[in-house]
């Protein structure tokens, strides 16, 4: 019987521990709606969902794992940042944790080796051993260390974007009740990311590290430092073509905030 138990506690361990890359984690409909959720309850305590309708809805919409949609609004760009962000940083920390996990059972592997071996039960002792052997090798064969990096680079990727949109200006953010502004901003957020989420599931499979494109880094700081040099000459035009032309500028820097972000830490 003691037998039988120790090996499904070996058959939960295998179980438990995939160490080849798995197909990357992504974020769901459901995970940006949590977080559009989140954001209005932590502004205003009103507006905490309680009701068991809502609830109801939500954990079906988390099943069905439909894709995040392409974000419309300013809020909804926040949120679908913060939701890639928060899952692939919850997969870097399981990773994390699954390499002591995995140090943690070589130990107790060959401690039940000893004592078995003491004991006279030389079978147990053999399984014992091979546990401790086994997980000494994985992580170091599939390169955990570079899966855990790779996911830890595209969750700051993700948080740099939230960032460049949280901490805009009120002026930049009041081009956002443009729908057409809106669209095209949430249109680029969503291209990006899907470029940072190709990438990550390129290196992941190939186990190789997600890198900066210092090259095109490089370009964005430059291209910044020329864009902010000297007074713009407004001339003769009107306010429309001004209010115009600054939501224009605004976008770009937008855009090229977004860029710097993939392109400092992905490379994408």
């Amino acid at each position: 019987m003691k037998r039988k138990l120790f090996f499904s506690f070996l058959l939960t361990v295998g179980g438990c521990s995939n160490y080849y890359p798995l197909p990357v984690a992504k974020p769901s409909q459901y995970d940006v709606e949590k977080q559009s959720q989140l954001n209005k309850c932590a502004k205003d305590s009103k507006q905490c969902e309680s009701s068991n309708d809502t609830n109801s809805e939500r954990k079906n919409l988390a099943k069905q794992k439909i894709l995040p949609e392409i974000p419309q609004t300013y809020t909804n760009m926040l949120s679908f940042a913060l939701a890639y962000r928060d899952v692939w940083h919850e997969k870097y920390l399981k990773l994390v944790s699954q390499t002591y996990v995995t140090s943690e059972i070589g130990f107790l592997g060959t401690l039940t080796a000893l004592i078995a071996g003491v004991s006279g039960a030389t079978t147990t002792a053999w399984v014992g051993g091979g546990v401790a052997a086994g997980t000494v090798l994985v992580p170091e064969r599939y390169q955990y260390s570079v899966q855990i990096y790779n996911y830890k680079s595209a969750a700051e990727t993700a948080q740099c974007i939230y960032s460049a949109l949280e901490l805009l200006d009120v002026k930049v953010v009041e081009y956002m009740s443009d729908t057409d502004f809106a669209r095209e901003i949430g249109q680029y957020e969503y291209r990006k990311m899907q470029d940072v989420t190709y990438a990550l599931e390129n290196k992941q499979a190939a186990v190789s590290l997600m890198t900066p494109d210092l090259t095109a880094f490089q370009q964005m700081i430059g291209k910044g430092k020329n864009t902010t040099a000297g007074p713009h000459i407004q001339g003769a035009k009107s306010p429309e073509e001004l209010y115009k032309e600054n939501m224009q500028e605004s976008k770009q820097k937008i855009i090229d905030a977004i860029n710097l972000c993939t392109a400092a830490v992905s490379g994408k």
